[in-house]
């Protein structure tokens, strides 16, 4: 992840956005060990927020460096 901070540093915003999306691919399996959780849609809460949250991040990282491409 170091190796990458540099490059993000261009891009305001963008090493949080890469956090949430590390941390979120990192709950969703661990999610499904739980065996106390509350279900929605047959998946674990979490699990649905972790995804909602992948999405958001990815969708606003990738507006991120598009927005400063045109810029540049």
């Amino acid at each position: 992840y170091f190796f990458a901070a540099a490059k993000l540093r261009a891009y305001p915003g963008a090493c949080f956005l890469a956090y949430v999306i590390l941390y979120s691919l990192g709950r969703i399996p661990s999610e499904s060990l739980r065996t106390d959780s509350v279900q929605c849609f047959g998946l674990p809460a979490a699990t649905i927020a972790s995804i909602v949250s992948l999405s958001t991040a990815l969708l606003a990282l990738i507006f991120i460096w598009r927005k400063n491409r045109a810029a540049a």
